[in-house]
């Protein structure tokens, strides 16, 4: 039964990274209703708006933050639980420092 857990959770260990190796396009709404969508690109760090602007953006798992960085600013999401959702489907719940809440969802991961 041991070896059974720990082949498990070595098998998980292992799909973890996979599944957030491409780019995900993430749908962030808020409480209020109002949605953006994301496509976030670890390979080059890039994050696009759905207008096809492009940013930088950095993901701090500890800290469990995604801040997307402007020429001027930038803005910083924290997800609740378990961090940032990795595979389609997954969702969490989000907070900015501005008071902003809502959920946020992997709608397509390539």
């Amino acid at each position: 039964m041991r070896k059974t857990l720990i082949a498990a959770a070595v098998a998980i260990m292992a799909a973890g990274p996979a599944m957030a190796a491409g780019p995900l396009t993430m749908s962030f709404t808020s409480d209020d209703g109002e949605a953006e969508i994301w496509r976030l690109d670890p390979s080059d760090g890039s994050a696009t708006d759905q207008d096809g602007s492009v940013f930088d953006y950095a993901y701090d798992d500890a800290a469990r933050t995604l801040c997307i960085v402007a020429a001027t600013a930038s803005l910083c999401t924290t997800f609740e639980g378990g961090g940032m959702p990795q595979a389609v489907g997954e969702a969490a719940r989000f907070s900015t420092a501005d008071g902003l809440s809502g959920e946020a969802k992997v709608i397509a991961a390539e």
